[in-house]
């Protein structure tokens, strides 16, 4: 349901956020677990049932189609592709994962589309549904904790990058400051959703909810919960490992990803950095910040099954 003109309006005030926000703190902090979101127009959640910039990294040959987010091992999992693409060349040149980028990659664009119709037309030989039982497709997103993504994003784009020096309109014009920029991608996300605005930005792309993602077909992706955290990362790549085994992908090839995910991550090392650190323990801390990332993201915690935030949790 579109917000009104008059709605639309007070949404530009820095101040009336901050009350509303303020206003129903206790129901959204203090709860054990959020059941359903209040239906104010004033102050509302974020919906789930968005469709927002859906981008797939696809290997015909192994009948792997990622869903690719932004912030969730986008890039990583693009240069999985791109090896799967061609091994032998990949491997004989001792090419390395860590070198390929969203610019600059050995594959360029061929294994890429913009909408699950494209997909199939594209890599799915006998046109049949990629979702079929028998189709042997493995339709693969992945997913992270909200408040990790959202933290992982800005200290990398607006803390260390500071992607704002050259393009002053990234970090929301706000540089390193938190609050600006977590107000600010509320209200960009309420345009979008609420008022039917289709903005689309380099901060939207990295920040918007993952629930936006993958079209219609959301719940019909094999979902893999990564973490920067190294004991839960193992597990997530573990898992990684044993789809693209029983995708028929060689045991040589998996050996080539391990030695190269493991010489060549360094989120494992960040995650525990000061700049991290920090800036998780100024929104956790901040009621009303925290208030204002429970909107922004209810449909991921509540649909990816993640823990709403109580204040002070993730301190």
């Amino acid at each position: 349901m579109l917000l009104s003109y008059e709605t639309k309006l007070s949404l530009e005030s820095t101040e009336y956020l901050q009350q509303a926000s303020y206003r129903s703190y206790k129901y959204f902090l203090n709860s054990d677990q959020i059941v359903e979101c209040s239906d104010d127009k004033l102050r509302p959640c974020i919906p789930g049932s968005i469709s927002f910039y859906p981008r797939y990294r696809v290997s015909s040959k192994y009948k792997i189609n990622v869903c690719s987010i932004d912030k969730n091992l986008s890039t990583l999992m693009t240069a999985v592709i791109c090896l799967l693409k061609n091994e032998t060349f990949f491997m004989e040149k001792k090419m390395k994962l860590s070198k390929e980028e969203y610019h600059v990659r050995s594959c360029g664009r061929s294994i890429e589309e913009t909408n699950l119709t494209k997909v199939s037309i594209k890599f799915n030989d006998n046109r049949s549904d990629l979702f079929e039982e028998n189709g042997r497709w493995l339709n693969l997103v992945i997913i992270r904790e909200p408040i990790e993504r959202f933290v992982s994003g800005f200290v990398d784009k607006c803390v260390i990058n500071q992607t704002w020096q050259k393009y002053p309109n990234r970090c929301g014009g706000c540089k390193m400051n938190l609050k600006c920029f977590v107000e600010y991608m509320y209200k960009r996300m309420i345009k979008r959703a609420l008022l039917d605005e289709k903005i689309n930005n380099f901060d939207d792309q990295h920040f918007n909810p993952q629930t936006w993602r993958c079209e219609d077909k959301f719940e019909k992706f094999t979902r893999l919960k990564y973490s920067a955290d190294p004991a839960l990362g193992k597990t997530f790549f573990d898992q990684l490992y044993v789809l693209l085994h029983l995708q028929n992908v060689s045991s040589s090839t998996i050996d080539y990803i391990k030695r190269e995910i493991n010489e060549g991550r360094t989120d494992h090392a960040t995650y525990f950095s000061n700049k991290r650190l920090f800036y998780t323990r100024t929104l956790t801390t901040n009621p009303y910040l925290m208030d204002l990332i429970s909107r922004m993201y209810y449909s991921d915690f509540k649909i990816l099954n993640y823990t709403f935030p109580k204040y002070g949790r993730f301190v």
